[in-house]
């Protein structure tokens, strides 16, 4: 049995995760100067009632109202109900973008439903959350 291609991919991992120029994906490890910050357009939406099965497709705008790109290093809404996309790319400074999230009401409850969305960016704090709650009516098909 040949050890080698077990070392070498040990190899590239370790290499990988040690390379001194892999950007920090952590923004409380960034440094002052590149904080900056993000004025949310609302952070708690209220999407009224929604028939049980559908999808709701819906966004939270916000604008980067610092002086340095507003990077979204995560966007999760902590639920299999929940797909929830950030930008990929750094927002400049005065511009707007949105987080975007589709919530799959087949995987919730019949009823009020209230859920969060955690936001983490180069911003003083770095968490965000944002809410939003829908009534769910009808049963599971």
């Amino acid at each position: 049995m040949k050890k080698w291609p077990f070392f070498l991919s040990i190899y590239i991992v370790f290499h990988s995760l040690s390379s001194c120029n892999s950007p920090s994906p952590n923004p409380a490890k960034t440094s002052p100067a590149l904080l900056t910050q993000i004025s949310w357009q609302s952070s708690s939406l209220e999407l009224g009632k929604v028939p049980m099965g559908d999808t709701v497709h819906f966004s939270f705008v916000f604008t980067n109202s610092g002086d340095s790109p507003v990077i979204i290093a995560e966007a999760d809404g902590g639920c299999t109900c929940l797909q929830v996309v950030g930008p990929s790319q750094p927002v400049m400074p005065g511009k707007k973008d949105s987080i975007q999230v589709s919530f799959n009401t087949n995987l919730s409850v019949t009823g009020w439903v209230r859920k969060n969305i955690r936001v983490i960016a180069n911003t003083a704090p770095s968490t965000h959350r944002l809410l939003f709650s829908t009534e769910i009516t009808g049963h599971k098909k």
